[in-house]
């Protein structure tokens, strides 16, 4: 409904996870990979042959802005595994753009650059696990913002943040099983949860990374969460349990935390733009 696309996307637009990415000039690729990306699978939505033709154009620009955008792919063939699995279009472009974008970066930076070593295999799981509580309680409380939120790494499996971390990934379990085969709202929860999951993969050191951390590395995960929300409200609209008021109620409460995002946003944006050795190292 109009109602529940208009507050989600407030919610995307405004939560302060964005303020590093619209305010810190090295942080736009983090713009482009998603808006092209966004772009690919609405035209991959369509039928006509231009719209395919736009599908590898605007994968391809989102490969070009940054690594991040080899997950989109995937990411179609989690909101609508039939219609992608069905397209001979899809599963012929995709997997050429992908080889030769993986062709172009070992041509231009090789394959020893990719990532830095920070931690030792044995301990990967578990520093995965902790950064998803990391970046899912940023969602809800996003507070202590700055460029490079670190997180101290887990030193064994004993571990609060390990626990939650493991609590959190069973609750997406959960959603997907219970919902990847139900109607759209339902669906849509499910679709939600595993597009959050994937886009954080490879900030949750199961591959090493130099930075534990940053707000920008959230930009597309954002997406999906975003989606279980837009899920749940169309849900509870549709479900005959819940009357029509909750659904309201529910509606202006996310607006009165969407403006406040708005608020603490724009009295964070000043923190990235005060360093300006920082802004032009970042520019060149």
């Amino acid at each position: 409904s109009l109602p529940t696309a208009v507050i989600t996307t407030l919610l995307f637009a405004w939560h302060p996870l964005r303020t590093e990415v619209v305010a810190w000039i090295s942080s736009r690729t983090e713009i482009m990979v998603l808006l092209f990306g966004l772009a690919s699978l609405l035209a991959l939505q369509k039928s006509q042959f231009y719209h395919k033709i736009f599908f590898a154009l605007f994968l391809a620009c989102s490969l070009l802005s940054k690594e991040s955008a080899i997950l989109f792919p995937f990411l179609a063939t989690a909101v609508s595994p039939k219609s992608t699995i069905r397209n001979r279009w899809f599963l012929i472009v995709s997997p050429v753009l992908l080889g030769g974008w993986f062709y172009l970066r070992r041509v231009s930076v090789g394959t020893t650059q990719w990532f830095g070593s920070t931690l030792e295999m044995s301990l990967r799981p578990a520093a995965a696990l902790k950064s998803l509580v990391h970046y899912t309680k940023t969602h809800f409380w996003p507070s202590k913002l700055s460029i490079e939120p670190w997180f101290d790494f887990p030193e064994s499996w004993i571990d609060s943040g390990v626990f939650l971390g493991a609590v959190i990934l069973a609750g997406l379990l959960f959603l997907v099983a219970r919902f990847i085969r139900k109607d759209p709202p339902e669906r849509l929860i499910a679709s939600g949860a595993i597009w959050y999951f994937l886009c954080l993969i490879p900030f949750m050191h199961i591959l090493p990374l130099p930075e534990r951390a940053a707000d920008r590395y959230a930009n597309m995960a954002s997406v999906g969460f975003v989606l279980m929300i837009a899920g749940a409200l169309e849900l509870m609209r549709r479900n005959s349990r819940f009357h029509m008021n909750w659904y309201r109620g529910t509606i202006i409460s996310l607006g009165v935390v969407s403006l406040l995002f708005a608020c603490v946003s724009f009295n964070l944006s000043s923190y990235w733009m005060s360093d300006q050795d920082m802004e032009y190292r970042a520019a060149m």
